[in-house]
């Protein structure tokens, strides 16, 4: 209900942020009794481990968790990570989605194809994003051939970013397990690293986006509902 006496319902829950809804006594109790235990504490905690045990146990391809502040922070150290890695530079993302708020990424998250539809030229989002970075982002168009010839010929790839098409919505289109699995062989032929953005956590699967279909990617990002 907002101040002027409107009623809405919210099917987005802050994009399952809050899945159980708002201020479910359960876990306003569970949050009260935690503060108690410490507002912000510099080392590791118990709750910490039992998180990352299930997150482990859930997903195959997590092996270790790092935890962050943000779905945003979490990019960069993904970026950051598959960089280190494998010795290249460049991010690759398909055209329109959204992996964060930073400059290795905020690229051509709009609709509007900048440059060839078969190649697209990086769009910054917002004023400034450093010239150089365009330079250090690949944007991909949504046909794999396409997007195949234009990794190639950019060449440098540390990384492809993939969120699974509509991967926040509850019914996926067709096809879609196809193109990850055909994107994840695509990586590996490139010695390039999949970072899957399951930053909209657990819509889909038990195991996530990637649960759903059947990929393992070498990174994930996690947010929201974890």
């Amino acid at each position: 209900t907002d101040v002027d006496g409107n009623e809405y319902v919210d099917f987005s829950n802050h994009h399952s942020t809050t899945i159980l809804g708002h201020s479910p006594p359960a876990v306003v109790e569970a949050v009260r009794a935690s503060l108690a235990n410490g507002l912000g504490l510099g080392h590791a905690t118990g709750l910490e481990s039992q998180i990352a045990s299930e997150l482990v146990r859930r997903v195959p391809s997590v092996e270790k968790v790092r935890y962050t502040n943000s779905g945003t922070e979490s990019s960069i150290h993904a970026c950051r990570m598959a960089r280190a890695i494998t010795g290249r530079s460049k991010i690759a993302k398909f055209e329109g989605q959204y992996h964060g708020s930073h400059d290795s990424v905020e690229w051509s998250v709009g609709t509007k194809t900048v440059g060839p539809p078969t190649s697209p030229l990086p769009s910054p989002v917002v004023n400034g994003m450093p010239e150089a970075m365009a330079e250090q982002v690949v944007i991909l168009p949504w046909n794999l051939d396409e997007a195949q010839t234009v990794l190639a010929r950019a060449g440098d790839i540390a990384a492809v970013m993939y969120k699974g098409h509509l991967a926040s919505a509850l019914e996926l289109p067709e096809g879609v397990a196809h193109h990850c699995k055909r994107l994840r062989h695509i990586c590996d032929e490139l010695g390039a690293l999949m970072i899957m953005d399951e930053v909209v956590s657990f819509r889909t699967s038990y195991s996530g986006f990637q649960g759903y279909v059947g990929v393992q990617p070498d990174l994930t990002i996690f947010g929201k509902a974890v």
